[in-house]
């Protein structure tokens, strides 16, 4: 959090009166207020098309989440939704979301995916994205 530091002076009204000093410190504490931000950044919709012939760790989606809180309050934990063949993996800055099974348009051809964000605050406060995944014919 931020710190102010104060000096404050005190003195009576007496005659030859002697003033006294002293320094205040305050630190202001991060109230955990901002839910997480999520982004997708390789998507313009919300709609993403994947052959249905890409294989396993293929990256159908950068994402980026963000927190306006600080320390414990700001850090967030990402996470894929669902029984889904796709799979979230976090790095340090950034997720990616990879294929993580086979794909067969004639089986199913859309799933709809939610990512989950949660911060360490105390409650914790979550946000959720969802987008579509179009598998599309090879």
């Amino acid at each position: 959090g931020h710190v102010y530091e104060l000096d404050v002076q005190a003195k009576d009204l007496g005659p030859n009166s002697i003033p006294a000093h002293c320094k205040v410190t305050i630190t202001v504490q991060d109230a955990n207020d901002n839910p997480p931000l999520i982004n997708l950044l390789s998507v313009n919709s919300e709609l993403v098309e994947v052959s249905e012939n890409a294989p396993p760790g293929y990256v159908i989606a950068l994402v980026r989440v963000s927190d306006r809180d600080s320390g414990a309050n700001g850090r967030v934990q990402c996470k894929l939704l669902g029984n889904v063949p796709f799979r979230l993996q976090e790095y340090e800055s950034f997720s990616t979301i990879l294929v993580d099974g086979r794909l067969d348009r004639e089986q199913r051809d859309q799933y709809n995916l939610t990512i989950q964000a949660k911060d360490n605050g105390i409650p914790s406060l979550q946000a959720t994205k969802s987008f579509t995944v179009k598998i599309t014919d090879e």
